[in-house]
């Protein structure tokens, strides 16, 4: 694209964006809770991880850095991340009697590759999509959006916006999930490149934001229903994609607005930092509460949830409030590591 684009890393934390991202996992774990196809099922699926790629776009800088420190960076941050979490995932799950195992070896192995979900600790594909969407975007900023002339950049990114339309037609099983990372890069796309409208959130006036909340929600609420239930890790996005991609924008932008509201409440910005390891860990605890529901109640009830709404409603205050106990000893193990190497590194 001929128009030089000012994407500048802020050199800051955004608050808002931290209790953003809190209010984004909230939704998560209450997504995996309701009832399915209920219209504020199909109203949190229709937006909730979307909503994670475009802020994680947001704050990916492609400028002034080499494709080599860019994917070492990207590698030990999220690949490497996700090979971990698999790995304490494999044995967490298999030292627990109430979970369902991988039957062999062969079916681990296969796991890591095409079925991140193996595990019920470390709901991992994220982690794999969003390190290869890095890598997509790459290339489609620098040689697409910046050097290309505006038309044909205009062409080509409407191609890229309308390609999961064939994409999830096709039963294939990719590597890594690299067909949804694919499907993703519009939307990763669009926080990089707007990323400077996503930080001026936080300045615009009460009243714009007050509009513009009430309006996204009027959007995701009106559309979601009229579309099927949305399956981002599966590579499903309902009936029609043009309702999905208009509620993933719209949801979204009012997540991102409803946290310049609630940027001062320090359990939402320390949910939001830790946003990763609450999203990697608690699938296990929604196991072990599907699992005591049923011994009470001596009902079915995994992978159905089918769930009352006072079931829901402790259900999602215990795996949330377990998730965030994980992240604290997660913090507490890292900061005991980070002293007791520093401390080497002043004895040599």
């Amino acid at each position: 694209m001929a128009t030089q684009l000012n994407v500048k890393k802020p050199q800051k934390r955004f608050d808002f964006l931290d209790a953003s991202k809190g209010l984004g996992i909230m939704l998560v774990v209450l997504g995996h809770l309701v009832y399915l196809y209920s219209p504020l099922d199909l109203s949190i699926y229709s937006f909730h991880m979307p909503f994670f790629f475009l802020v994680s776009g947001a704050c990916t800088k492609v400028e002034g850095i080499s494709f080599k420190d860019y994917f070492i960076k990207k590698f030990k941050r999220l690949f490497l991340a996700y090979v971990y979490i698999f790995i304490v995932g494999t044995i967490v799950t298999y030292a627990t009697p109430i979970l369902e195992n991988p039957e062999s070896v062969k079916d681990l192995i296969h796991g890591f590759f095409y079925r991140a979900g193996v595990v019920y600790v470390g709901v991992t594909w994220f982690l794999q999509c969003l390190f290869f969407v890095s890598l997509f975007l790459y290339p489609f900023y620098k040689y697409v959006i910046k050097k290309m002339p505006v038309a044909v950049s205009f062409v080509i990114s409407a191609l890229l916006v309308v390609s999961p339309i064939f994409l999830q037609r096709y039963e294939v099983q990719y590597p890594f999930r690299l067909n949804v990372a694919f499907a993703m890069l519009p939307i990763f796309t669009i926080g990089c490149v707007f990323r400077e409208r996503v930080f001026e959130l936080d300045s615009a006036s009460i009243p714009k934001r007050l509009f513009t909340a009430v309006l996204c929600f009027a959007t995701v609420a009106i559309v979601a229903p009229y579309n099927d239930l949305v399956g981002v890790s599966e590579n499903f996005y309902g009936k029609d994609y043009l309702l999905y991609f208009i509620c993933a924008i719209a949801g979204s932008a009012l997540v991102l607005v409803l946290g310049t509201f609630v940027k001062k409440s320090y359990v939402l910005k320390y949910i939001g930092k830790n946003s990763m390891v609450i999203f990697s860990f608690h699938g296990i605890f929604l196991m072990i509460y599907y699992y005591v529901l049923k011994q009470i109640y001596h009902e079915e009830l995994l992978g159905q949830k089918n769930l009352s709404n006072s079931q829901v409603a402790v259900g999602f205050v215990t795996v949330l409030a377990a998730s965030v106990m994980v992240s604290l000893a997660y913090n507490g193990i890292k900061m005991l590591f980070g002293k007791l190497f520093s401390k080497k590194q002043k004895g040599v």
